[in-house]
């Protein structure tokens, strides 16, 4: 009798072992491995805020591909893991992140800036490290000799052609002035945007241009030059969130009524409202930021939701699209079946994806020479009552 309790107790203990080590029917195994991914960003310095928001909606991300069991790549299962290096939005501090990233044997980074970006090619291309920026330029970054770099927002000439083109016709522009960074993209941007007026023939000019220093926050004597001309529309191209804010609440301190655009940046919508007022930020049209009731995705607005209550306020657009350029990363190691750089730079090729803002795939929309640019529904949408409110689709 004695040897028979003891077996039922070892066999119930076995079956505990056996249960605990199952998995749950509908839960993923446990990975066995890991992988890092990179994010080379500017944590501090005047593009930090973008920095901050866009490196915890991807570690966001991260979590809910490790939540689900990670990626299955040839079989095996692996749990991301991140490693964050700070560029302060500056080309010498890129640089020496992308070196700590290469030392580390980095092959998928995540970067902010088409200003600091050039300072890291040579990394790069050297090492040959995927990089995917949210970056603005367009043929000075994509081109067959940065075969590695894939652009997750658009380019120059996508950003003006196209969206700009569309607002300005959409609000009759006649009169347009340029406040730009005085970097390699703004300088760059400035030329775009007299360019694409002149070629679209909508009865619009550009009559006033000027450049800034990134960390400006005293705008009288720029806008004393610019409102002289009587503009109808100022056009920012790549402000930071806060510098958008306060360049828009101190023209209307002039009385500037007419609009304001930032073709190639995002709005972060909190700050903008606390520095201009509701007034005053109704008065911006904004690229690549949904609107809650016509969402890219079923997920989106969960995701929005699950960002806002965990940092407390509401992503800007850009980070969406980041979110949902690793969904497309995930989706291709996993037909790829490794993390090989080649092969996956094959795979990439063609492959659609459906992410958080919807269908993703790479096109050479305007004579790259290469497909590297991702493609994806873009939004225009206007500030009412401080909500993003859909305008019209871009693509």
């Amino acid at each position: 009798m004695k040897t028979k309790i003891i077996s039922l107790t070892v066999m119930l203990f076995v079956g505990m072992l056996m249960a605990i080590s199952s998995p749950v029917p509908g839960s993923a195994q446990a990975p066995s491995k890991s992988y890092t991914i990179y994010f080379v960003e500017p944590m501090s310095g005047p593009a930090a805020k973008w920095g901050v928001a866009t490196v915890r909606g991807m570690e966001m991300w991260v979590e809910d591909v490790n939540a689900k069991g990670g990626l299955n790549v040839g079989g095996e299962r692996y749990k991301l893991l991140t490693k964050t290096y700070d560029t302060a939005y500056s080309p010498p501090e890129a640089l020496t992140a992308i070196r700590k990233a290469a030392a580390d044997g980095a092959k998928y980074v995540h970067t902010i800036g088409a200003g600091p970006l050039p300072a890291m090619l040579p990394v790069i291309n050297e090492k040959k490290i995927i990089c995917f920026g949210s970056i603005a330029l367009g043929k000075e970054l994509t081109n067959p000799q940065n075969p590695t770099v894939y652009r997750w927002m658009p380019g120059s000439f996508t950003n003006y052609s196209k969206m700009g083109k569309l607002i300005y016709a959409g609000l009759q522009s006649k009169r347009i002035a340029t406040i730009f960074p005085n970097d390699e993209l703004g300088r760059r941007e400035a030329v775009v945007i007299k360019d694409v007026i002149k070629e679209a023939k909508i009865g619009a000019e550009v009559v006033a241009s000027e450049l800034y220093e990134r960390g400006t926050v005293d705008f009288t004597p720029i806008l004393t030059r610019v409102l002289v001309q009587k503009p109808d529309m100022i056009e920012t191209d790549s402000a930071h969130p806060e510098t958008l804010a306060v360049i828009m609440k101190q023209a209307a301190e002039f009385g500037y009524k007419g609009w304001h655009s930032n073709v190639a940046g995002t709005v972060a919508l909190d700050a903008l409202v606390k520095i201009t007022g509701l007034e005053t930020a109704s008065r911006l049209i904004v690229i690549r930021s949904w609107d809650r009731d016509v969402p890219p995705s079923k997920e989106y607005v969960k995701f929005l939701d699950d960002y806002q209550k965990r940092w407390g306020e509401e992503p800007f657009g850009g980070i969406g699209e980041t979110y949902a350029g690793w969904q497309f990363w995930k989706a291709c190691i996993e037909k790829a079946g490794t993390f090989d750089v080649d092969k996956f730079m094959t795979t990439a090729k063609g492959l659609k994806v459906d992410t958080l803002v919807g269908s993703w795939k790479y096109i050479d929309p305007y004579d790259y020479g290469i497909e590297r640019e991702a493609d994806y529904p873009l939004p225009i949408s206007k500030v009412v009552n401080g909500k993003i409110k859909l305008w019209m689709w871009a693509k």
